[in-house]
């Protein structure tokens, strides 16, 4: 149970746990100090240490080792977690469990004098004791309630100190031995009110005690069990935090009021029921009136959050619309699915035809793609390295299959690795895919003809020994294919002349990459064929030439093949022309050998951009010149050169993406793409995201920085004067009896005043590396880099003196007719030693300093490690 309440809840801030830490760790030393100062009532016979009242029960001296060792147990709990060194760990451990344990055997043995009638002695132990008449079953023994609260509580402790401590038990274990004391408490309350009898055998110092041991055990673990409910930084554990404490004290302090009252007379017994009752509803009142505000201020602030998404979404929507690219958003717990409009647009949907689930999504997937889609999807969900990016089809609503390339990834998780939300896009790709799909054709058609082709096609390796031969080699030479294949060209008995012109032209293609051409003569079977053959480079992955294509043409046949050639090249360049970008084919010395481009491409100067111009005369003499300088090292290089520039034709401003590759010695391919939507939607993105950041580091109400990015600030600037061993002073301010100024004005009077405060602040702060920040509620803080105490108290000075300045008007406050504020002020040289948590927290203790020298004033304190 306690594992998955942890799963769901969010865990306490840093701040909270360290001050329920420090608050266990606090009172464990308090418990053992008040059981010393009993233990020495007992010595000296001190009645004020023993039991307050002589007529009032003594504590026993083994209920006062209970509560030292208790104590000692908690605080050594405490320690155990501070200490590095093992063999000093595993001591500590094995003293607190050994101290648990006796204190859980104490009050094991107190129970079995209890149930077994039997006296042991062991309230003899320590010191002996006179027997003293009171209200005791067993007058020399401790009380019932006293050892069933030790029981409790020692149990506990001793649960907390196993090796995987149940943190729900421990803590249950605490609250029902709290509970006991506190009755036990509630019981003097009669005594004190109204001098009735007491009715419970627990003395009042260990029932006090025994609420401070359990609340110590309560706090230690705010991040486990019952206490991340109440310390986490969810909305019901800031609920609980606020209605707790009334909904436990209340009822009994009610009901001891009531008790009083018709102690004295003042009204019956009935009357009695009646005001309790009564008092009872106003208070439960109160607190729901409370949980009713409490919950309308976090409905607003949700719906905000909800309202900054909803249009950090759009401003993200617009920008993926410029790509042409849809968004979906799919929460895996629910399996609600959100499709943006782009997205449902891509298949001819409108808003309403699909349900927003991702059964919808499932529902539209093609038949034969929807099994290995799903194995996909399930392989990402798994493993989160597993790319989720592929491209299948999806039924539109005119119900023809579409091609989308599909990309995504788990973007939220749980506390357990659990993926939680999946985003991811969508960009159509079916007019690619039909290219790819016809140039897939037009492969296997190619190998066809390849195959079928009278020419004699050859692929050799750096050794000339053949990759690959044709069948027609065999028609045209009498050599079958398989024993070219198998064996170098000398082998084959070819003419040595040709061997020789061959590898001379393969090598200088393996050393230079290009292109060679040679004409040679070879008697076949029938007549003396002449052959024209071009040797082309097939570069591997990695740029280098592994082989040379030859590709040996009867010229017999010359005139059928020009005319194809000639076809081949109108294909070509009418391929060239539908693509929308501009392709140029250059000269080394920047003159344009042949321009192919697009209608819809724009021209720096269209009338000049053809075949013969140079590209000086063309473009802006430094663009020129960037060209230039790239096609020189493409050529220099044999690498694909890529830049991007800028430039106006008209009134607009264009991006162009140019890529230059080397197609001849002394030529280069350019390519020029337009960038402009694309920029575009990378400028309108980047803002977005420029003023989300802005708004998530400044308060909402005063226009300061908020607690993030005072945090933030606090942390760098720590760290720089660490380095530089330089002073740090950080300004703590409180406005006085702002509550009182809230009561008598309202909230939003409230506010104007926080926003006139907060302006007289920022006009005090001078320097730019000085940050003002709001800290929470009436709290500001300021911190000043490279500042001693006495800049720093200039600045207080300042502030309260501009605070004064603005004669607000407070008739609440006991000090002034206007508003005031107290500050406090901590100065500091950063070192290893020391913390960001110590020094706001000497600080707030200067601030507390002020406040009770009267308010309206400053106090400073300085920083030692």
């Amino acid at each position: 149970m306690e594992t998955a309440t942890a799963a769901r809840l969010p865990v306490p801030s840093t701040q909270r746990m360290v001050f329920f830490r420090l608050a266990s760790e606090s009172l464990a030393i308090v418990v053992v100090l008040i059981g010393l100062a009993m233990l020495l009532g007992w010595i000296a016979d001190l009645y004020l240490f023993k039991g307050f009242a002589s007529s009032w029960p003594t504590i026993k001296t083994n209920t006062v080792l209970t509560f030292i060792l208790g104590g000692l147990s908690l605080w050594l709990w405490h320690q155990q977690g501070k200490i590095q060194h093992a063999q000093s760990k595993q001591i500590m451990q094995w003293l607190n469990l050994t101290a648990a344990a006796v204190l859980v055997i104490i009050a094991v043995l107190t129970l079995t004098q209890y149930g077994f009638h039997v006296d042991l002695g062991l309230d003899q132990v320590l010191l002996p004791q006179p027997n003293m008449e009171g209200s005791y079953p067993s007058p020399e023994q401790v009380a019932p309630d006293a050892v069933i609260a030790s029981l409790l509580l020692g149990s506990a402790m001793l649960i907390l100190n196993i090796q995987q401590p149940n943190y729900l038990i421990t803590q249950v274990l605490g609250v029902a031995g709290w509970l006991i004391a506190f009755l036990g408490f509630l019981g003097y309350g009669d005594a004190f009110l109204h001098h009735a009898g007491l009715h419970t055998g627990m003395t009042l110092p260990a029932a006090i005690n025994f609420l401070l041991l359990g609340t110590s055990i309560v706090f230690a673990r705010p991040d486990r069990g019952i206490m991340l409910l109440i310390s986490g930084e969810g909305q019901g554990s800031l609920i609980a935090r606020q209605v707790m404490p009334i909904a436990i004290l209340a009822p009994p302090l009610i009901g001891k009021l009531c008790q009083l009252g018709y102690t004295r007379q003042l009204y019956s017994a009935e009357a009695q029921v009646a005001v309790q009752s009564i008092l009872v509803t106003l208070v439960m009142g109160s607190v729901i009136l409370k949980t009713t505000r409490t919950l309308n201020q976090i409905d607003l602030q949700n719906k905000q959050a909800e309202t900054a998404l909803w249009e950090s979404r759009q401003r993200l929507e617009l920008a993926l619309e410029g790509s042409g690219e849809g968004l979906w958003d799919w929460n895996l717990k629910t399996g609600e699915a959100y499709f943006s409009p782009r997205w449902l647009d891509m298949l001819g949907y409108a808003s309403d035809d699909l349900p927003k689930h991702i059964r919808a999504w499932e529902s539209l997937i093609h038949p034969d793609d929807k099994p290995w889609v799903m194995d996909i999807l399930k392989a990402h969900l798994e493993n989160h390295a597993f790319i989720y990016q592929f491209e299948y089809r999806l039924r539109t609503q005119a119900g023809e299959w579409k091609w989308i390339a599909n990309y995504g990834k788990v973007v939220a998780f749980d506390r357990d690795g659990s993926p939680l939300r999946m985003s991811g896009t969508h960009r159509d790709v079916h007019d690619r895919k039909l290219i790819d799909e016809l140039l897939h054709q037009q492969a296997q058609e190619n190998k066809a003809l390849i195959e079928h082709s009278p020419d004699i096609i050859i692929r050799w390796d750096r050794c000339f020994q053949p990759l690959y031969v044709n069948p027609v080699i065999e028609q045209k030479t009498g050599i079958s294919a398989s024993r070219f294949m198998h064996n170098t060209a000398q082998e084959l008995g070819l003419p040595q002349p040709l061997v020789d012109l061959w590898q001379a032209a393969g090598q200088k293609v393996f050393d230079t990459g290009q292109e060679q051409t040679l004409e040679f003569a070879y008697p076949s079977p029938t007549q003396l064929a002449y052959y024209h053959a071009r040797l082309v480079p097939e570069s591997s992955g990695n740029g280098s030439i592994d082989s040379v294509l030859m590709v040996c043409r009867d010229v017999t046949e010359l005139k059928q093949i020009e005319g194809a050639l000639r076809q081949s090249e109108l294909t070509n360049k009418a391929m060239m022309q539908a693509i929308p970008d501009l392709l140029i084919r250059m000269h080394r010395n920047g003159t344009y050998l042949q321009v192919f481009r697009s209608s819809s491409f724009q021209l720096f100067k269209p009338q000049k951009s053809k075949a013969g111009a140079n590209v000086y005369n063309i473009l802006p003499p430094e663009l020129a010149e960037k060209r230039m300088q790239y096609t020189h090292q493409a050529l220099a290089t044999g690498e694909l050169q890529v830049y991007e520039h800028q430039l106006t034709i008209g009134e607009d401003f264009h991006y162009e993406e140019v890529r230059i590759t080397v197609c001849g010695e002394d030529e280069v391919l350019v390519m020029v793409r337009d960038i402009t939507d694309r920029k575009q939607a990378e400028a309108a993105l980047q803002t977005a995201n420029g003023e989300l950041e802005r708004l998530a580091t400044i308060d909402s109400l005063t226009g300061l920085a908020n607690r993030r990015s005072f945090d933030l600030y606090l942390q760098q600037e720590w760290q720089r004067a660490q380095r530089e061993k330089t002073t740090l002073s950080l300004l703590l301010c409180d406005i006085d009896y702002f509550k009182l100024y809230n009561d008598s004005y309202g909230h939003q009077i409230g506010d104007t005043c926080l926003i006139q405060v907060a302006q007289a602040i920022k006009q005090a702060v001078k320097r730019s590396t000085d940050l003002a920040a709001r800290y929470g509620g009436e709290e500001f803080v300021v911190i000043l880099p490279h500042t001693t105490t006495a800049g720093a108290i200039a600045v207080a000075e300042a502030i309260t003196n501009g605070i004064q300045l603005l004669t607000i008007d407070h008739r609440a406050s006991p000090i002034s007719q206007y508003v005031t504020a107290s500050v406090g002020i901590a100065t500091v040289v950063p070192s290893q030693e020391l913390t960001t948590d110590r020094l706001i927290a000497t600080a707030d203790q200067a601030l507390y300093e002020a406040k009770r020298l009267g308010r309206n004033r400053y106090c400073s304190a300085a920083l030692f490690p």
